[in-house]
């Protein structure tokens, strides 16, 4: 019997190793995930190739080899491009999917206290196009770019007051520009205004680790519960289930509702196919 979730007022069947790479043997660790414009799904990989595709049917689609990438952290599509969060690498790639790399920032290898990067965690792009980039794991601060890359501010530090941060983990954007971040280890998620205004802190996860917004301007959470959970844009929980079997690292959602989740351990992606 397949297993279904209730999430919100919409029931999903959860498909768990979509793609097949737990079934295929793949042991590298998977730390994010990303759909496609074309809904192709995209997985990246802490190993070679970095990235693999799938269509929504869970068929191979091929694969991208990027040997400049060090330690994948995220990965956010750019219309038909992707960004990807190079951690350990302390920078931010823009790639196509033929593996070109079109922008890079950050020094390649050159971590820097308090400035862009320290092991940087996630990226999300505004609607008025700005970056904002979650510098997690060394930094504990959040930047914002331009368009073209140019930093036009930072903020955060170290702890847990409003502002602070443990680990900026995941980092999405709502229609109206507020950022959401995931302070993973703080259990929380905080919100700012597009210049880094702290706004609002909401509370209820344990160790959120991806955040992504719906089509209808709600927030999916993950947590190592684990947990998945839909929250309204004033910070209501409208939903939770477990369709993961062990701490979904990243996640995302398709323009037609499916929401994929990156588990790490073992490696495995998990479809949720709207009923």
């Amino acid at each position: 019997m397949s297993l279904k979730v209730i999430l919100g007022e919409k029931r999903y069947t959860v498909q768990r190793d979509f793609g097949g790479m737990e079934r295929d043997g793949i042991t590298e660790v998977l730390s994010d995930v990303a759909v496609l414009q074309n809904g192709n799904v995209c997985v990246l990989l802490r190993g070679r190739p970095a990235i693999r595709i799938f269509s929504p049917d869970g068929e191979a689609r091929g694969s991208i080899d990027i040997p400049e990438i060090t330690d994948g952290h995220g990965i956010t599509p750019d219309g038909e491009h992707l960004f990807i969060v190079d951690r350990d690498g302390h920078r931010v790639l823009l790639i196509d999917l033929e593996g070109n790399v079109l922008n890079e920032i950050g020094t390649p290898g050159i971590p820097s206290w308090r400035q862009p990067f320290n092991h940087p965690t996630a990226i999300a792009r505004s609607s008025r196009q700005n970056l904002y980039i979650t510098d997690g794991y060394g930094n504990a601060r959040v930047h914002r770019f331009s368009p073209n890359g140019e930093l036009l501010n930072s903020w955060g530090d170290l702890g847990s007051d409003d502002g602070e941060f443990q680990c900026p983990h995941g980092v999405t954007i709502l229609p109206d520009d507020t950022i959401v971040v995931g302070d993973r280890d703080n259990n929380r998620l905080q919100l700012f205004s597009p210049d880094g205004s702290f706004r609002s802190s909401w509370y209820g996860f344990w160790r959120p680790m991806g955040v992504a917004s719906t089509p209808d301007g709600n927030i999916l959470v993950s947590d190592q519960s684990p947990a998945l959970f839909l929250i309204s844009p004033d910070g209501v929980c409208i939903g939770r289930c477990r369709p993961a079997n062990n701490w979904p690292h990243g996640v995302a959602v398709s323009k037609d509702g499916f929401i994929y989740l990156a588990e790490m351990n073992p490696t495995s992606i998990v479809q949720m196919i709207p009923q």
